[in-house]
């Protein structure tokens, strides 16, 4: 009887130690297919002709075109981006993309913008603006299949963009 139940036994750990070793070398042989973002990128600005023509917004196009933006996406999942200003937050990759929630902009947090704006305002809302600026703060950036170009577009303003080509990376 002591036999017949460790032959059984035994013959149950055969059946599942094949499979078991099979899906530890299909999982030791497979990479990370996340693709490596991580590095610094150099912008150019684009916009379309159109608003060029337009006397007002020509100056701010033409300060927008001659700004040198840059982005530097770490692999501690951190990120710095200059497109006028300095932004400063956490990214991660989200349905193809990458996004990037802002932390702070031009060196100043949210929580600095509610004390400022409530000097001026006392009966603010805290928490309803705190609810817009987590809305506002987040950025969705494209990247090309090769990893070497990433892409701001203005979601306010269409055609306006930054494209970012890499300029070294992990």
């Amino acid at each position: 009887m002591v036999i017949r139940e460790f032959l059984m036994n035994h013959n149950r750990l055969q059946n599942l130690t094949i499979p078991a070793v099979l899906i530890g070398l299909i999982a030791v042989g497979c990479k990370d297919a996340s693709p490596n973002l991580v590095g610094s990128y150099t912008g150019k600005p684009e916009m379309p002709a159109s608003m060029l023509n337009d006397r007002v917004k020509s100056l701010a196009a033409s300060q927008f075109l001659n700004q040198k933006p840059m982005l530097e996406l770490n692999a501690d999942k951190s990120f710095t981006m200059f497109i006028g200003a300095e932004m400063k937050g956490t990214w991660s990759l989200s349905g193809g993309k990458i996004r990037m929630q802002m932390e702070s902009i031009a060196g100043r947090t949210i929580e600095d913008e509610i004390k400022r704006t409530k000097l001026v305002n006392p009966g603010l809302n805290e928490e309803k603006v705190r609810r817009q600026a987590k809305e506002e703060t987040f950025l969705m950036l494209g990247y090309s299949s090769d990893y070497k170009t990433v892409t701001f577009e203005d979601q306010k303003t269409p055609g306006v963009k930054v494209i970012f080509t890499r300029k070294s990376g992990v």
